[in-house]
């Protein structure tokens, strides 16, 4: 049982855009990321939110339950969550996000980093053919029929300051892919 909800896992997140190529090494990540009830509850979401009580009814598991599952892994960046209306929805995060989260966080487990890292690596090139698919593009041009002016420009230490200090929300992260 435990090998199958993660490949269902994993087949759910092929679904998204992004892909999700079968490898061992994957199934390996979601069984660090995910413990079985999380990917079990994982296994019912979709890549737009959904309310608690739908995603329990989904599952099968009390409200209570689901919640505490589905905040766990919103904790660790595994799932979205916003609360609108006073009502918390969640949905699940595609590939890059669940790769990138880990990395991202400000307190972070360098423990879980290092059981990660080298299975990300052997991953990466199986990920990278898969990325998109075949009749799905990941990045497009979208033509707006509007002529852009295209620059670069190297800011003072001043000005940047000064947006940041006018910035109603500021997000400082460490970089995945560096890390």
């Amino acid at each position: 049982m435990p090998e199958n909800v993660y490949e269902k896992l994993r087949e759910l997140l092929d679904t998204h855009p992004v892909g999700c190529a079968p490898s061992p090494e994957m199934i390996e990540i979601l069984k660090i990321l995910f413990t079985e009830e999380e990917a079990d509850v994982a296994i019912s979401l979709g890549f737009a939110p959904f309310s608690v009580d739908e995603i329990a009814h989904r599952t099968g598991i009390a409200s209570e339950q689901a919640h505490q599952h589905l905040e766990s892994m919103a904790n660790r960046g595994l799932v979205f969550a916003r609360e609108k209306d006073g009502v918390w929805s969640y949905a699940l995060h595609n590939t890059i996000q669940i790769f990138e989260n880990p990395y991202r966080k400000i307190v972070r487990d360098d423990d879980l980093v290092k059981k990660l890292t080298p299975l990300w690596q052997k991953y990466k090139d199986t990920f990278r053919g898969n990325l998109g698919g075949e009749t799905t593009s990941l990045l497009r041009v979208v033509p707006v029929q509007k002529t852009i002016k295209a620059g670069a420009e190297i800011l003072p230490y001043e000005k940047v300051y000064e947006m940041i200090d006018q910035a109603r929300v500021v997000g400082i992260s460490n970089c995945p892919c560096r890390e």
